[in-house]
């Protein structure tokens, strides 16, 4: 197992933990969102990285399928997580550049 394998093994069970952090909290429940979406994408770009450069093993592989069956689940199941991440993302960006 290589390093963009490993890093990736390890970044999607950050991720997966702040994803549940964010169904047993009321609070922060934004911020525990954006924060997995975030860790999530980090762990697709290291699992894209070994893949591109051909590390041995299958773990490689773990998390690039996991962020499509995971995504398909959020995207199913949950639709107003979605909903609520993208609106935040709107309200944050418009306090940033519009407020000024």
């Amino acid at each position: 197992m290589g390093v963009f394998s490993r890093w990736s093994v390890i970044t999607t069970l950050v991720a997966i933990i702040f994803y549940v952090g964010a169904t047993f909290t009321t609070r922060f429940v934004e911020m525990f969102l954006a924060s997995s979406l975030i860790i999530y994408l980090i762990s697709f770009a290291f699992s894209f990285f070994a893949v591109h450069k051909s590390e041995k093993g299958k773990v490689k592989l773990l998390s690039f399928i996991s962020f499509f069956i995971i995504g398909a689940y959020v995207v199913l199941m949950k639709p107003f997580e979605v909903v609520r991440l993208l609106l935040w993302a709107k309200n944050l960006l418009n306090i940033m550049f519009i407020t000024r």
